[in-house]
């Protein structure tokens, strides 16, 4: 965008007008806009302006598609009184928008042009990562180390603009390729390699779509991990924004590694005597390839029996970084019948198959081939077998269980095994974690251990009562009805319709057999600087050269081990008892986890069907209370006409009986009338008769007095 103020000034009579601001016909071929939100026209906008009152306006106007110079735009301005508002006629004023001039001294608008966009092609910009192995050197012809590194030029695709182009006409100067080691900034462009050889686009050979490819020479550069970039570089411009100097490329990881893999120690442990159910495992130089599908072929040789040929998917493999480790799978491997025999391993190409069975490293780079396989002797433990334990997982199905009671069923399950290995003694069967499976499935960890009698030299009456807890395991796995099991474990079905499952099978030596059979102090001093070199993580940032390891005395590596022995992973790992406790407990709590996470789904599947099943019961519900509302609603309003009925009935009555009421009292009142005026005579009347009473008594009391007188008169004669 570029912006210019311009100031719009009325200079007519009236204290106001509107005026109309446009493009010039005609010149319309960028984007205007004033204020940053009306856009600018032919078509024009209409502003008002006050007579002698300045106003600024903010005009941008946007670059066109492409190019980067364009003519100067012109902006109109007409007063809305004029007749014809045609713009380029009439009494208008033009203003001029340009910000440079062209090489004809004509005034032009103008933009900073970008330093060209370069990208990445080919691999690099499909699977934005690359390595570079042995299989790298030999696709290159064997001759030297080069990485083909591919670009592409879009303004050859876009405008027809190749590289030599862009140098000429856009002030390109170089694309470099940058690169430095993981974690670490890329050099200068000078220092991409030993030999000072830079890597400059601009020469490389393009081809007319605008891709051109260099060899990246990477012979002489450490191996490792290293960041890549490729870079733009402009004719500076003094004052000019990043964009116009530069351009960046984003930045690609890959991996430079042509070093292959070796033995790294011996096979541990390191002693001759393995325990049953412990790991052997093969060290290495370098992180080894363990994705599956595993390249490698194995092969496990016990002598002098029937176990001749146990291959890689019969082994249990433990495969990570610089670790190989494996054990037998004693579900198809019997116990009895190995201690004390020696075997053989080998691992590698065995079949001699030209295109796999190779040990590679994480980077694809195989072992030597000249160098062969690895193979290696060694001897199971002749373990006391009638001392050792035998833990596994026993599964009883079609029992009625539940959560709640399955701990209170825990002496049914010991007396279930028992009976079916035909053992006496409960006591040599010990049980934990019991879980129930769908109320009808037992899942426990099971336990068998060593005989008293035997140990004590008691002859037992009963023949499987003396024997050793492994002996009595097959026995159990081997009592077999169901030969059908589809994943070939081995059930025993009573006439009961119950089932059972054993399976994890681990053999747990005596303290006796550990200790007789544990490594020496100097063996074990070496297996834990194996397990400290396979503990080191590799630095990404730097892998040294196996040519310039110093394996002697006061060497790297050993300084290395040294300060790796005080790790707390090897504190960890130094008791191997333990370390096989830990693996059986980690294996049977992993099928434990598995087994109730089966538990919880259909625990939930079985709560959601009802919670679904009460949702349908609601449901109806609620269909039969909607019925009984409408029912109430409908018996409400015959109630209603009903009682309307009865007031308006009750209504007339009461209104009669007022009626009637007030002719009553309308009767009663004349009635008191009548008396009133009785009364009124009467009162009369009585009035009249005191007034002739009163006068009656005065001429009474005028008689008295005449009488008194004449009996004083007669007195007086007297």
């Amino acid at each position: 965008m570029m912006v210019f103020e311009v100031e719009l000034k009325n200079v007519g009579q009236g204290p106001d007008s509107f005026f109309y601001i446009a493009q010039e016909a005609g010149e319309r071929n960028l984007p205007v806009t004033i204020d940053s939100s009306l856009d600018i026209d032919e078509n024009g906008h209409v502003i008002q302006l006050y007579q002698n009152k300045p106003v600024i306006k903010q005009i941008t106007i946007g670059r066109g598609y492409l190019k980067y110079e364009f003519p100067l735009v012109k902006l109109t301005l007409k007063s809305m009184c004029e007749a014809d508002m045609n713009v380029n006629k009439g009494a208008y004023k033009t203003i001029p928008l340009s910000n440079t001039y062209d090489e004809n001294q004509e005034p032009v608008l103008k933009w900073l042009r970008p330093c060209p966009e370069v990208n990445w092609a080919g691999s690099l910009k499909r699977d934005r990562k690359f390595l570079f192995n042995i299989e790298s050197q030999v696709e290159a012809g064997g001759t030297d180390d080069r990485l083909e590194i591919a670009i592409f030029n879009p303004l050859q695709s876009k405008q027809g603009m190749n590289l030599t182009t862009l140098v000429k006409e856009r002030n390109l100067e170089h694309i470099w390729l940058q690169f430095g080691m993981v974690g670490t900034p890329p050099p200068p462009a000078k220092g991409l390699n030993p030999l000072d050889e830079v890597l400059d686009f601009i020469t490389a050979s393009e081809d007319t779509y605008g891709f051109a490819s260099l060899g990246w020479k990477l012979e002489g550069i450490p191996q490792g991990a290293y960041e890549i970039q490729l870079q733009s570089k402009c004719m500076s411009i003094v004052g000019s924004p990043s964009y116009v100097k530069e351009f960046w490329e984003s930045t690609i990881v890959g991996v430079y590694d042509i070093t292959r893999p070796e033995q790294y120690g011996y096979p541990a442990p390191i002693r001759k005597d393995i325990l049953i159910g412990e790991e052997i495992s093969v060290y290495f130089t370098e992180d080894m390839w363990c994705r599956l599908p595993y390249t490698f072929e194995m092969k496990v040789h016990i002598i002098g029996t029937n176990y001749t040929s146990l291959t890689r998917d019969q082994l249990l493999i433990n495969c990570s970084g610089k670790k190989l480790g494996f054990q037998l799978d004693y579900s198809i491997v019997e116990v009895s019948k190995i201690i004390g025999k020696e075997f053989t391993v080998e691992i590698g190409n065995i079949s001699n198959n030209a295109s796999g069975g190779r040990l590679m490293d994480k980077n694809l780079n195989p072992m030597d081939p000249l160098k062969g396989n690895i193979e290696f002797k060694k001897r199971f433990a002749n373990l006391d077998l009638s001392s050792a334990s035998t833990a596994f997982m026993f599964t009883m199905k079609n029992i009625t269980c539940t959560n709640a009671s399955v701990q209170s069923q825990s002496d049914d399950v010991r007396q279930e095994i028992a009976s079916i290995v035909g053992i006496t003694s409960v006591e040599r069967v010990k049980i934990s974690g019991l879980i129930c499976q769908n109320n009808s499935t037992v899942i426990t960890n099971a336990e068998i251990v060593p005989s008293s009698r035997r140990r004590l030299g008691h002859k037992s009456s009963f023949s499987r009562d003396g024997m050793d807890s492994s002996a009595l395991f097959y026995l159990l796995k081997n009592s077999v009805v169901d030969k059908a099991n589809a994943q070939g474990r081995k059930l025993v079905q009573d006439v009961s319709n119950k089932s059972y499952d054993a399976r994890a099978m681990m053999v747990k030596p005596s303290s006796e057999d550990i200790e007789k059979f544990q490594s020496s102090k100097e063996e074990e001093k070496e297996e834990m600087k194996l397990v400290a070199w396979a503990a080191k993580e590799e630095n990404s940032a730097y892998i040294q050269d196996p040519k310039t390891n110093d394996k002697g005395e006061g060497g790297e590596l050993k300084n290395i081990l040294q300060r790796d022995l005080i790790m707390d992973k090897i504190l960890e790992e130094k008791d191997t008892v333990l370390k096989e406790k830990d693996e059986i407990l980690n294996k049977v709590l992993k099928e434990k986890d598995e087994i109730l996470n089966k538990v919880l789904k259909e625990k939930d599947e079985i709560l959601n069907k009802a919670l679904k099943e009460k949702d349908e019961v609601l449901k109806e519900k609620d269909e039969v209370l909607k019925t009984l509302m409408e029912e109430k609603i409908e018996m409400n309003i015959v109630l209603k006409e009903e009682k309307d009925a009865v007031l308006k009935e009750k209504d007339e009555i009461l209104n009669k009986a007022l009626k009637e009421k007030d002719e009553v009292l309308k009767e009663k009142d004349e009635v008191l009338k009548e008396k009133d005026e009785v009364l009124k005579t009467v009162m009369e009347e009585k009035i009249a008769m005191d007034i002739v009473l009163k006068e009656v008594l005065k001429e009474k009391r005028e008689v008295e007095g005449q009488i008194q007188q004449m009996l004083r008169r007669m007195n007086t004669v007297s």
